[in-house]
């Protein structure tokens, strides 16, 4: 458990790391860590939702984000052609559909 430094807020600070599979000469840890990337600050104590469960939940959000930058970026929605909102939801609509 952490806190910041003007709060007495506790938070979970979650870093993911495997076993190496191949042994590095040089290290001394048979662990491999993914953060600073893949750090994940969590407020859910840990009798609500376990480790596991905090990472399955913070790994879909990160795909739907992946998914809004493809249909931003990929498919050039990132903005609306005119002024009107009923236009501007059939464009939208049609770029959803041509990205499934």
């Amino acid at each position: 458990m952490h806190t910041m430094a003007r709060t007495d807020q506790a938070f979970r600070l979650i870093v993911k790391r495997e076993l190496r599979r191949q042994p590095d000469l040089f290290a001394e840890d048979r662990y491999f860590y993914h953060a600073p990337r893949v750090a994940v600050a969590s407020n859910w104590p840990l009798e609500q939702k376990s480790t596991l469960q905090v990472l399955e939940w913070h790994n879909q959000r990160g795909q739907a984000e992946n998914f809004l930058k493809e249909l931003k970026g990929g498919l050039g929605l990132d903005r609306m052609p005119c002024g009107q909102s009923f236009a501007n939801a059939v464009f939208f609509r049609i770029g959803v559909i041509a990205y499934h």
